[in-house]
C-alpha cells in the first residue's frame, strides 16, 4: 500500500502519540486512521513493543571512574554561568 497524506501525518505526529502528548483531536485522528491502515497498524504496535522492551532494561551502570570522573566535573562551578 502506497503511503498516503494520512500514513505522512501519522509519522509526523507519532512521537507525541506515542508519549501521550499528542492532542486529542490527533489523537482520534491518528486511532481512526490506524484502526484502517494495516502498515500503520503495524508500526504503532512495533513502537510501542520496542518501547516497552527498553523501559523493562536496567539502566547500565557507569565505570566506577568514570562515575567519579562526571561528578567532580558537575561538582564545579561553571565558568561560563
Amino acid at each position: 500500500m502506497p503511503c498516503d497524506d494520512d500514513c505522512k501525518a501519522l509519522l509526523a505526529q507519532l512521537g507525541a502519540y506515542l508519549d501521550g502528548e499528542a492532542a486529542a483531536a490527533v489523537v482520534l485522528h491518528m486511532e481512526a486512521h490506524v484502526h484502517a491502515c494495516r502498515p500503520c497498524r503495524c508500526l504503532v504496535q512495533s513502537c510501542r513493543q520496542t518501547i516497552l522492551v527498553y523501559r523493562r532494561q536496567l539502566p547500565p551502570e557507569l565505570p566506577a571512574a568514570l562515575h567519579r570522573k562526571v561528578m567532580d566535573r558537575l561538582a564545579r562551578p561553571n565558568p561560563n554561568a
